[in-house]
């Protein structure tokens, strides 16, 4: 089951957010026979963004990722990552 849902919201103003959000559930583990219960993913990435002309503009994007992997034994695996990415973006 998977579920993926992008937002953007144009404004006249100079200040714009948009962003996406992804979740997927797995029921089983992919290879029978290791234990593998099942499995839950998340990922997000909304953004932010200030144009400072037409041509130009300033972002920020945090991004969030979590991966539970749910096992019989020697306990679950869990993932998560976290990160900021900032710049400058230019139409050319």
């Amino acid at each position: 089951e998977r579920n993926r849902k992008a937002v953007k919201v144009f404004t006249p103003y100079k200040w714009s957010i948009a962003g996406y959000s992804y979740c997927e559930y797995q029921p089983q583990g992919n290879q029978p026979g290791t234990g593998d219960l099942e499995q839950y993913i998340f990922e997000t990435e909304p953004a932010i963004q200030y144009r400072v002309n037409p041509d130009l503009g300033l972002y920020l994007r945090p991004y969030y990722y979590y991966n539970r992997q749910v096992r019989e034994s020697w306990g679950d695996i869990v993932e998560q990552e976290w990160k900021v990415t900032a710049g400058f973006w230019r139409n050319w």
